[in-house]
Parts: structure tokens; sequence; C-alpha cells
């Protein structure tokens, strides 16, 4: 009974990462005849007792007659780091220091001193059944020693795919002890060096599986479409076997059912006896004419229901849902110049991905499945059609969501090796084993889900022969979706050409297959290699990771769209990524979105794991709000009043959609009405006449349009906004109101005081700056003054370059030529019925910077800014300025309502937008840049007993954020918690800001005509206060 002494532990032998496993299959569950599933939950509160180092593990812990009373509890599924036991840690690159990295010669060698592990320990009641009895993992962090009654029972090293043993002869009836030592680390965790929480423990479910003793041991449902694709195939191997005893004659039924619940084929079969351990494969074929294929779009399921029988009693059932889809790649054709193409049921498949970690702030990678629910829905609301499970297989349960609710899905094997992978696994048969394993396991499990259209051999991990042995492994599985791996520089392992984080820029030379550098990263030491056109001609290409949204980022996404619709061997991408990764701490009633390092963590990669287009409790970034606009499935275009409709959607018509067109003058509405839309298949287009007409062309006149469902689908409700344009017609300028009145000017001392209208504005001759009051209340208190630098965003501060390289190339030039800034003449004059007050200003990296502040009898005053920029490198222009205490009211004229910037504003539409402050900027968890507006005419802002203030864009618009911070004070703030808001709100006018850019990671890239440009600028605005 007692554990036999090893050599080797397994968690330290690499040639051991499977004991005792049974062959995964894709049967799913056994039901019973009643349609109930057969399984028995061992989800729960289990004894738990944490260990630093695998060497204190006690002896026999695991034995029955130990009582374990000096053990806590913990809840399964869960990760202890997430209970409170151990330290999280994050890491992109870097391997923990329990796996040895450094010293090639020792690899795979484990810090036993230093690699922690969990004792699990429940009991279970067992009443004697003729059913054999199976213990299923849906998955242990990292690896798993089970055993059952003090006997071992079998051993996994394999975190994101489940695991099954046959236990039958170590149960007794009535009580039984199961016990699992949970491995934080082992050989096998150098091949998960995934960009993500370090987390371990017992995280998916756990069953008892009741399986007969002749049942289904395995099926596999091959289906195609053919006839014009209006004709389904399905092709079923069902595997019997007989396990524990021989099998008299049984019976076969298997009926086939359309999604509407219709049966439309039953089929009997006869099966001989069987000896125990044989297996008997039957094959079943059913054509469906007219046949509702399954697609993102129209995600239509039939059902097989398998039953097998002897007499009257039914021994095993399961019931499988059925997709009839087809994906392949069409190459190149030379003599219409098309292709090549990835089709999905013959028509082109444009990926709208998403890279996805499953990990959740209060949950870790132990997500409830209502919320991954959650997170499938919200992508289907933003128009996201596929993701990318990167980087490891995800719960059964996600396949299912993604099977019911049409999410096209990349299907990637637990494989990463990113700060070895020059070495790991490469060619090296030690390593090829365990990848085959792992992909194994995979592509076994989920051949049914038609939900996945690729298997992706994993991510980040080298080159050599392990590729092209998974490659051959999945292909004697399944044979029916393309594979992908994105470093195979010579596309041998891999159908596609895939590449992540490749330059917007690049992609026209993509798109016309030219020579291109593929693959620079830095396990190659940003080498790369020459991807000549010949060995991509045929393949399409797609960014597996790209648009990386860390922070303040996805600058020029649209761009990207653009160039994907261009060419047809563009299909697309994964963002990467979906949510900010970040495990929520509450202390002393403070919730802290914590990040590597803040848990003590070493090695650690800070807040390198928050790159999501949603934050980590799911509300959107402004990043969202792009992401849907540019994967909308309808473009418009609008020439005078005929509007194009080009329908982008695979399958659909647009009848299930109905078209709003609004009319706005200066944001305000003017008329709305619905257009009936001609008949327009996928793929095509109409044109349509609309009626337009505006009362005052001298405003900014917009036509908006919305389309909107018709109906409540499975994600959305009525009337849910799918795709949206604006198209500004007319452009407002601005006329200089005339005064007859001359300001009063009093010169004394340091200040120059200029009065009008109740209104008194302060320069400061020594700072230059401007205060105001207003009927003697203090309006403007923080001076007025130029402004260049903007708080660092992620991409701005390059995190993953050291600090003082950063220095070195400038990324802090104008923060540190800001502070430099000085006034060096101050001039007033009386210019008509105006005072005119110039001050001219020195600072580094910026040449003949002047301010003009011009003031007339009526209380108004111009605030005009001119100099010459003589570098690429500045982040914004304009004045800075913070307002008397209670000002929190806002109303903008401009794009809105949720943050943009140059390079990315498609999703922001010109309004007039009405709101509390925080609804116009955004909080990032790790604070930075946020809620600029461009395209603005006009901004005020107010509170209770406080004057209005106003500002009006003179020359064109102008650029504005506003936030009760300074820009020092959130650079200074490392945490979203640590970021105190002040009374007064700082109030930036902007004659521009640089965009945010995001091509590669953490580094803006930002494109040149999102640059601020060489040479002269000028801008002007006019300030007002109501009484």
């Amino acid at each position: 009974m007692a554990k036999a002494k090893r050599v080797i532990p397994f968690y330290k032998d690499p040639s051991v990462f499977s004991v005792n496993v049974l062959k995964p299959n894709a049967a799913g569950f056994p039901y019973d005849e009643a349609g109930r599933k057969k399984i028995v939950s061992l989800n729960g509160l289990w004894k738990f007792k944490f260990l630093e180092s695998v060497l204190n593990i006690p002896e026999g812990y695991y034995l029955p007659e130990n009582t374990n009373d000096d053990f806590g509890t913990i809840e399964v599924p869960s990760e202890w780091q997430i209970k409170g036991y151990g330290v999280p840690e994050y890491t992109n690159v870097r391997y923990p220091y329990a796996l040895e990295s450094k010293r090639k010669s020792k690899i795979p060698y484990i810090h036993e001193e230093i690699a922690p592990c969990g004792l699990y320990v429940t009991e279970f009641d067992y009443a004697p059944s003729d059913d054999n009895v199976l213990l299923d993992f849906g998955g242990i962090n990292q690896a798993g020693e089970v055993y059952l009654n003090g006997f071992f029972v079998g051993y996994s090293e394999d975190t994101f795919d489940s695991v099954t043993y046959d236990i039958t002869k170590y149960l007794k009836p009535g009580k039984n002890k199961l016990a699992v030592t949970v491995y934080q680390f082992t050989t096998s965790s150098y091949l998960e060096d995934q960009d993500m929480w370090r987390l371990a423990g017992i995280f998916r479910d756990v069953n008892l599986v009741y399986v007969s003793k002749l049942s289904f041991a395995d099926v596999h449902n091959r289906t195609d479409l053919r006839d014009d694709f209006s004709t389904g195939v399905l092709n079923s191997k069902i595997t019997l076997r007989a396990m524990g005893a021989d099998s008299p004659a049984a019976k076969l039924i298997i009926r086939f059912k359309a999604p509407n619940g219709d049966l439309i084929g039953e089929t009997k079969a006869d099966i001989p006896p069987m000896k125990d351990g044989s297996e008997r494969a039957v094959e079943y074929a059913k054509t469906v004419k007219e046949v509702l294929a399954w697609s993102g779009e129209f995600p239509n399921l039939y059902t097989l229901d398998l039953i097998l029988s002897v007499g009257a009693k039914v021994l095993d059932r399961r019931i499988l849902k059925v997709g009839f889809r087809n994906v392949r790649i069409v190459p190149y054709n030379d003599e219409t110049g098309r292709g090549p193409f990835i089709l999905l049921n013959g028509r082109p498949y444009m990926i709208k991905g998403v890279n996805r970690h499953e990990f959740h702030p209060d949950y870790g990678h132990a997500v409830p499945l209502s919320l991954t629910e959650k997170d499938i829905v919200l992508c289907k609301q933003n128009n996201i059609n596929s993701i990318r499970t990167s980087h490891y297989p995800n719960s059964r349960g996600f396949y299912d969501l993604c099977d019911r609710y049409g999410i096209l899905v990349m299907c990637e094997n637990n494989l990463e090796t990113h700060g070895l992978a020059k070495h790991i696994p490469s060619s090296d048969p030690m390593w090829i084993a365990p990848c085959v394993y792992r992909i194994t396991n995979m592509v076994q499990s989920y051949k049914n889900h038609p939900s996945i259209v690729f298997w992706s051999l994993g991510n980040e991990s080298g080159t050599g022969r392990a590729f092209d042995v998974m490659r051959q492994t999945v292909l004697g599985i399944d044979n029916s979706r393309p594979i992908h791996y994105e470093p195979d520089t010579r596309l041998k392992a891999s159908d596609l050409y895939s590449e992540m984080y490749t330059l917007q820029t690049k992609m026209k030379k993509i798109g016309k297959n030219k020579q291109v550098i593929h693959c620079r990263a830095l396990w190659n030491n940003m080498m790369g290699s020459v991807m000549k056109p010949s060995y991509y001609k045929d393949r399409p290409f797609i960014l597996c990771e790209y648009a990386h949204c860390m922070g303040n980022s996805l600058g020029n996404f649209g761009d990207y769209m653009d160039d994907f619709k261009r060419y047809d061997r563009l299909h697309g991408g994964y963002i990467w990524d979906f949510a900010d990764q970040s495990i929520k701490r509450v202390r002393d009633g403070v919730t802290e979105w914590t990040y590597g390092g803040d848990w003590g963590d070493k090695p650690n990669d800070g807040n390198f794991a928050f790159n999501g287009i949603v934050r980590a409790d799911r509300s959107p970034n402004p990043a969202l709000f792009e992401v849907k606009k540019v994967y909308q499935p309808v473009d418009f275009f609008l020439d005078g009043k005929t509007l194009t409709v080009i329908n982008n959607f695979m399958f659909s018509d647009l009848s299930a959609y109905k078209l709003l067109v609004t009319l706005t003058e200066d944001g305000v509405e003017t008329s709305a009405s619905y257009v009936q839309l001609p008949e327009i298949k996928a793929g095509q287009m109409a044109k349509v006449n609309l009626k337009i007409r505006f009362e005052d062309e001298k405003k900014t006149c917009c036509v908006n349009l919305t389309l909107k469902t018709a109906a409540r689908t499975s994600w959305c409700p009525e009337n849910f906004p799918v795709a949206s344009e604006q198209f500004v017609v007319t452009t407002s300028s601005f006329k200089k109101p005339e005064s007859s009145v001359l300001p009063v000017v009093n010169e004394s001392g340091d200040f120059v005081s200029v009065s009008a209208d109740d209104a008194v504005y302060r320069i400061n001759k020594k700072t230059g700056g401007l205060t105001a009051t207003k009927n003697g209340e203090e309006v403007i208190s923080g001076e007025v003054r130029p402004q260049f630098w903007r708080a660092a965003t992620d991409n701005d501060r390059t995190p993953q370059v050291p600090e003082f390289l950063a220095y070195l190339k400038g990324t802090y030039l104008f923060r540190s030529a800001e502070k430099r800034l000085k006034a060096r003449k101050v001039k007033v004059e009386q210019k008509g019925n105006t005072v005119v007050v110039k001050v001219k200003w020195s600072m580094p990296c910026v040449e003949n910077l002047v301010t003009t502040y011009t003031f007339d009898g009526d209380g108004r005053a111009y605030l005009k800014m001119t100099f010459r920029n003589p570098l690429f490198r500045m982040p914004r222009f304009g004045f800075t300025m913070s307002l008397a205490e209670g000002y929190e009211n806002m109303v903008l004229l401009g794009r809105g309502p949720h943050e943009n910037y140059c390079d990315r504003q498609r999703a922001a539409d010109f309004g007039l937008y009405v709101g509390n402050e925080k609804l116009f900027r955004h909080d990032y968890l790790y604070p930075q840049e946020n809620g600029n507006h461009t395209f603005v005419k006009r901004l005020s802002l107010d509170g209770d007993d406080k004057h209005a203030v106003n500002f009006n864009a003179v020359t064109g618009s102008f650029e504005t954020s506003v936030y009760p911070y300074t820009v020092q004070e959130i650079e200074g703030a490392k945490h979203l918690h640590a970021l105190k808001p002040l009374k007064n709100l700082t109030v930036n006018i902007d004659g521009k800001q640089r965009g945010v850019g995001g091509d590669v990671p953490a580094l803006a890239m930002t494109k040149k005509q999102y640059k601020i440009k060489r040479g002269a600028h000028n801008f002007e605005v006019m300030f007002t206060m109501d009484d």
C-alpha cells in the first residue's frame, strides 16, 4: 500500500510526465437513459497543506490511517496563491528561480528547496456498482501525483489538459480517501513559460465518472460540406471498449437530430461479444441535404445521440453536438491573381480576433464557466469573431460555449519556452516526447468541436524537429483543420504564414508577396530569417498577435484593417490581448489591482501583464470601442446624398438589421429616422438615397448611421448596435466677436492685471503664467502655462527597455526640457479695443516659443501659442492650468464620449456630450496619460455656485483632457489606488497630441502621420467665464 521509494522523484525526471493516464477521447461524459450525466462532483472544500519546499512532504500523509489533523482547508477548484497560500508570481519571459535557467548544462533542474507543493486530501462515499469508476481532473497546475486509499493511482505533468485515471480497483465500499500531491514546478514546467501569472493548484473540476464495462472509448466526428456547401456529410468513428470484464452481445442505437430537435435519422447496429481489454470501431455516415451549416454567424448544431444497451438495459449513452463546416486553404491563383485564401464554408474568413488568457482577477485560472460565458458574449457584442486560446487549451466548457455562440477558435497547445526557446524543445528527444503528449491530449480531446478552425502547436518556442513531429501527430488524429505555428521560418510545420507584432507599415509588402524578414523575436536576438516570396506565395498571412494593447495603446488599429481588406492574402489577426491580467487584492477596504512585484515576487515583469482591451474586471478600456468599430461587419460610404452600404458578413444578409439615420448640427440632433435597406446579401453592396437637409450649414453638421439588430439574439437584445459611421458634412468656423470696450490694464511689480466685465486676468511677469477671477471669485487657480510633456504611456516609457537606456534614447527628453521652461520677456501693448500680452519663452527642444494673451473689453481672453518644433519626439503642445475647487461638470463639443487620440479615434463620434468629468477620462490600472479628446470645438466646465468656464476653438479645433490630477501625480503613482483625486481639476488645451502607437509590445512605434511634425505650429482658443 505504501508508496515505493523512487530513485528519482517524478517531478525531477524528464522522462516521466505521465503515469497510468487513460488515453484522452472526445466521447464526452456518459449519460444514463434519462439523459443525466453519470458523474459525481468532488468539487468543494478539501483538506490542504501548503509546503514551501517539496523536500518537506511528510511521509505517508496519503495513507488512510493518517487523519491529517494539521491540514487546513482549501476550495477545489482554485489556485492556492489566490486563497492566500504562497506567492503569486508574474513573469513574461524569465523563468521562476525554482527552475534553473542560467546554467544550460544543468537544465532541466529543479531547485527543490524553493519549489513549493500542496497536499490535497478529501473523502467520498462509494456504493458498489457494476460500472467502472474513473477519476477525472479538468486541470492541475502544474502536476498531480494521485493516491486513493493509500495506493498510487497515477501522475501527470500538463497543467491545462484534463487527465483521467481508472480507480475501480482501488475503491472500497463506504469512505474512500483521495490524496493529491500537487507540484508547482517539475521538469515539464520548462514547457510552460507563458506570459502569465505563475500559480498552482487543482484549478478545474474534479469528477468521478461512472462508465459501464462496455462503453464508448472515443467518438470522432468528421464533417464536410459538398454540392456547393448545401449538403452536409458526417462520418463518425465510434470506438467501443470492453474494460474490466468480457462483454456480451450488445446493440448500438444512433440517433441524429436537427438543430430544432427533430429526429432526422436513426440507425441500429449489433455489437458482437467482446473480450476484456479489446476495442471495436463502428463507422457511421450521414448525409444531410439542405444542411444548416455551422458558422460564426449561424452556429447551427445538430445532435448525435449514441445509446449502447444489452437487452433492455442501457449501458452507456453519449450526447454530442455536431456542426457541419469546412475549413480549407486555397493557394494563390496565377490566372486570376487572387488569393491565397482561408475559406470557411467556401467564403474568405477574416479573423477579427483576440488572444485570451483563461484568467480572472478573483479566481486566477480557475475561471467559473458563467464568467467565461460573459467573456464570450462580450466578444460577440464587440464584433470579435475569433479567439486564440493563448497559450494553452481552455476548459471543456469554453469550447462548448464557442460552439453555441459562434466564436471561431485557434486551439493552442500548452507549449511555450520563450526564455529558453533556442534550446527547448528544439530537436531534443527528451523534450519532443512531452510535447507530443500535450498536443495529443489537446487534439484527441477537442477534435469534435466545430468552433475550432486551427490547431496551434504552441507559442514562441523556437524551431526544430519537435514541431515536425507534432505536426505529423496532429495529422494522424485530425487532418481537417489547418495547423499553425508562428516561428516556423520555412513553413514546414505551419499551413499558415503567421507572425506577431508585424509593423502596420509592413502589411503592404506582405500583401504583395514581397521578400520580408520573418519572426524577429527576443529568443533569436531580433535577427529573424528571410522569408522569400516563394516560401509563402500560397500561404495566407495572419497576425497571431498584433496591436499590443498595453495601457493607453491600440494606435493605428484601423490602418491594419484597411490593409487586411485591401490584400487577399492578409486574413486578419488576434489582438494582444483580451483582459488585463491582474490579481485583485483588497486591503483596509481599498481595492488594489496588482501586477508583478506587488506580492514580493522575484523575478517579475511588473505591469507587462496589463494588455487588455478590457480591464481585469471586464469593464472596457477605451480601446474596446475602437475594436468594435474597426471589426464591424458593415461599411458605409457617403457621396452627397447617396449612401453605399457594403455587407462584409460572410453568410448573413442585412434583413435582420435596421439602419437608423440621424442628423446633428453642432452635436444637437435635428432629425432621426429608420431607412429601409434593400436586399444586400453577404459580400454584396447596395446604394441608398438619403434625405439630408441641415438647417444651419455654418455649424458642424453630421450624418450619423447606426445599424441595429431587429430582434433579440442569444448574445444581444433587440436594437443592439453592431455597426456605425459618422460623416462630417460641414465644419463650423470661428468668427471672433467684436468688442467696443477697452479693458483696463494695470502693471504693478511682477504682475500685469487686465480687467473687463467683472473678469480679472493676472499675468505673472516672472513665471509667464496666467490666472483668472470672476466677480472676485477665483476661477483659474493654477497658472496657465505651455505644456509639451504628457504623463508617459506604457508605450512611451518602453518598460521592456532598461531605464538608463530609455533616458539615453530620449524617452523623457521633453519632460526634462519642460522643467527648464522659463519666461524670458513679457510685453504689453494695446491693439484697437484689445490688450495684448506677449510672453516669450525659452525651453530646450522648442524654438521661438511665444504665448499671446489677447483680452477684449467684454471679458474674453484669447490664448495663442506659436513655436517651431525641430524634433519628431514631441508628445504634445498646448496649455495646461488648474481650476479652483468645485468644478466637476463638463460639456464637450468634440469627439467622444470616450477617450480618443489622433491614431485611435474611428469609434469616437463628434457630438455634444454632457456629464461629470469622470465620464470623459479613463483610469488605467497603471496610471498614465488618459482622457484626451480630439476635434474639439468647445469645452465648458462648471460646478455648484461656480462661474462656468468656456474654451472655444479659434483655429479649426483643439484637443483636450480634464482630470483631478496633475501630470506629475499621474506619473508618480504606480497603481490606480495610489492615484488620489485632487479637489482641483487640471485642464489641458492642446493644439495636438502625438498618437499612442502600439504595433510592438510596449514600444510606441507611432506612425509618421500621427506624430507632431517638425516645423512651425500655432493654435488659438477663446476663453470666457460666465456669470
